[in-house]
């Protein structure tokens, strides 16, 4: 799977680019927001169970897993 290395947060400003894992993402001043779209299914070591179009990814130490987004979309 690839590796994301987003830049910390002390040296970007809002509306800089990363790009990593074939995907350009966008600092709002917050957190790094995703242009496109990944599929569960595009990444290599996901566990899926019943994935939800709206669930997000959460490394449990060992891998990655999908769960609902308790937080409704807003970190």
């Amino acid at each position: 799977m690839a590796q994301l290395d987003f830049p910390s947060a002390t040296d970007i400003a809002i509306g800089d680019t990363y790009t990593g894992a074939l995907t350009t993402w966008t600092w709002d001043g917050t957190k790094w927001t995703a242009f496109g779209t990944i599929s569960f299914d595009d990444l290599s070591d996901v566990a899926l169970n019943n994935e939800n179009p709206k669930d997000v990814l959460v490394y449990n130490g060992a891998d990655w897993q999908n769960q609902p987004d308790v937080n409704g979309g807003n970190y």
